[in-house]
């Protein structure tokens, strides 16, 4: 315990430290009534613990005194001078942190830029979905597993522009608070506030819009009507429903003072919020990709796809989850059993609501039989099947057809070295880099025994490589599918990653001459990109 003088005034600070000092600097509280801080200055939280140094701040343990000396003098610091700013730079931070507990949440479906004055929103349990429309709403919420039933009817949403951040003195508390804030930012939307008080008894949700120098900051708040043109206590010496509207409110003061008014936080959860987060994606909301093989590489690639902001994704495989798959796979114990392809869209979709996923659980030769023109609804196809009889027929389509460009992604034994080949018009086709018996032509790995196992019992046969190099090769597939969306390539190409030779003495093998020359033996992993040429002999390019 110390006291120190703030502002000519003693104050007594509690420090507490911990047995993890000096890895993490004290905490510094306000004795007494500090906890009437709170929300009056930014740095003070409910319990009156003053926030010195921020969680992510990197402090140096070798000095405890001098850690312990800047935390008191930080403390005396946000003590004297109230930084205003900071309550606008974390505006979300102290609305929600203001709302109380069990509190509703607001999730914004669609990008706010395409509301106007107002949206639709629909209650789900302790959720308020916000979107452009009712069908948003309902695709979103049946996407992240929600019962189409539990989703309430449509209702109004009003959506509230202010240029700044509220600060939180200016945060409604009261229906009352809520009219005097509407009537100094919008009379309409003051007026459309009134309007719902008088005339209906429903929930109304309102979404306010705040500009900040990082973007738009999002805050919510639910609350009643209360249908007070038709309230008999209010229309004393006037006929129901013809009460002035202005004398109607001041006789509803207490009422509205007491009414409910919930505080939410509002979270974006639109598919332009989630990817361009990730750097990449919002350009990408309206593609649609279609993934033949769902097995241990097409598993990681469909994930990443739909990561990358893949508007819609089609999967297609007719093979079943097995005990063999669960080592390297996406999926694991508890899909043993089910379908690949179904498994994978179910994970998919309740992780990304936002996006659209299909699975095909057939082979994809008897599902193209059925149209005339299959692929033709795919700016892409993404095939990992590593199967000759099956991507052969593939090959053979996409030069017979008008077709979208075709990333054909495979590995080398032990997965040592992957490979991803994109397919267009312009170029060369799968068959002209491979044999009859559709073996690549231009391995890198060179090796001396062969490499299938097969099954103890059975008839299957397998290659050994574990997740550690499998993914990589799945990065590599999915960015090549995303480059050939993003920008369109004018003839086929191939993208080929290598991974630790050092390895390669534990299979006993070597790397092909042809490749010898173009890598560098120093690099532990190494990807080249390079053109994939017609072949002259090819049987469909040749001609």
């Amino acid at each position: 315990m110390t006291t120190v003088c703030v502002k000519n005034a003693a104050m007594r600070l509690d420090v507490v430290i911990t047995e993890t000092f000096p890895d993490d600097p004290p905490s510094i509280y306000i004795a007494g009534k500090g906890v009437d801080l709170f929300l009056k200055n930014p740095h003070v939280e409910e319990t009156g613990k003053i926030c010195t140094i921020s969680e992510s701040a990197a402090i140096d343990a070798n000095f405890p005194v001098e850690l312990f000396r800047y935390s008191v003098d930080a403390a005396i610091e946000i003590l004297t001078n109230e930084i205003e700013q900071d309550f606008l730079d974390e505006f979300t931070s102290y609305w929600s942190r203001s709302q109380g507990t069990g509190k509703r949440e607001f999730l914004v479906v669609d990008p706010p830029s395409e509301f106007g004055a107002t949206a639709t929103a629909a209650i789900c349990g302790a959720k308020v979905l916000i979107g452009a429309s009712y069908d948003s709403i309902r695709q979103w919420a049946e996407h992240s597993g929600d019962k189409l039933n539990d989703i309430g009817k449509p209702r109004i949403c009003h959506v509230v522009s202010f240029g700044s951040p509220l600060l939180p003195k200016d945060f409604p508390g009261t229906i009352n608070d809520l009219r005097t804030l509407l009537k100094a930012n919008s009379a309409d939307q003051a007026d459309l506030l009134d309007r719902h008080l008088c005339e209906s008894n429903e929930y109304l949700a309102l979404l306010f819009v705040q500009r900040t120098p990082h973007g738009d900051a999002l805050a919510g708040i639910l609350t009643k009507g209360y249908s007070l043109s038709q309230d008999h206590t209010l229309s004393d010496g006037f006929r129901l429903g013809h009460v002035p509207q202005k004398l109607l409110f001041a006789r509803a003061t207490t009422k509205l003072e007491k009414g409910l008014l919930e505080r939410a936080n509002a979270q974006r959860v639109d598919h332009e919020w989630i990817h361009t987060r990730g750097g990449v994606g919002a350009e990408l909301s309206g593609a649609s990709v279609c993934v033949i093989g769902c097995g241990s590489l097409g598993s990681y690639v469909a994930h990443l796809l739909a990561k990358a902001g893949i508007g819609r994704l089609t999967l297609i495989d007719p093979q079943l989850m097995e005990w063999a798959n669960v080592g390297r796979h996406l999926l694991g114990a508890s899909d043993v059993g089910a379908s690949k392809a179904e498994a994978i869209r179910k994970r998919i979709q309740l992780d990304h609501p936002h996006l659209s996923i299909r699975a095909i659980l057939r082979d994809w030769r008897a599902w193209a039989k059925e149209s005339d023109d299959p692929f033709g609804g795919f700016d892409l196809v993404v095939s990992t099947i590593a199967d000759w009889r099956h991507e052969r027929s593939l090959n053979l389509l996409a030069r017979s057809l008008p077709f979208p460009p075709v990333v054909f992604g495979w590995m080398e034994p032990f997965a040592l070295a992957g490979h991803a080949l994109t397919v267009t018009g312009g170029g060369g086709c799968l068959e002209c880099g491979m044999n009859g018996f559709g073996q690549f032509e231009d391995r890198v790995l060179v090796l001396d025994n062969a490499t299938l196992k097969k099954e103890p019992g059975g008839c299957a046969y397998y290659q050994e490589y574990g997740p550690l190099r499998l993914v990589p090769c799945a990065t590599l597939v999915a960015e090549a599918a995303v480059k050939a969306m993003n920008a369109p390539l004018d003839s086929s190409e191939i993208a080929t990653i290598i991974g630790d030779l050092g390895l390669l003495s534990d299979c006993v093998g070597r790397v092909s001459k042809a490749w010898e020359m173009k890598l560098t033996p120093q690099l532990a992993e190494q990807i080249i990109i390079q053109k994939w040429s017609i072949n002259p002999i090819c049987p469909l390019c040749s001609a």
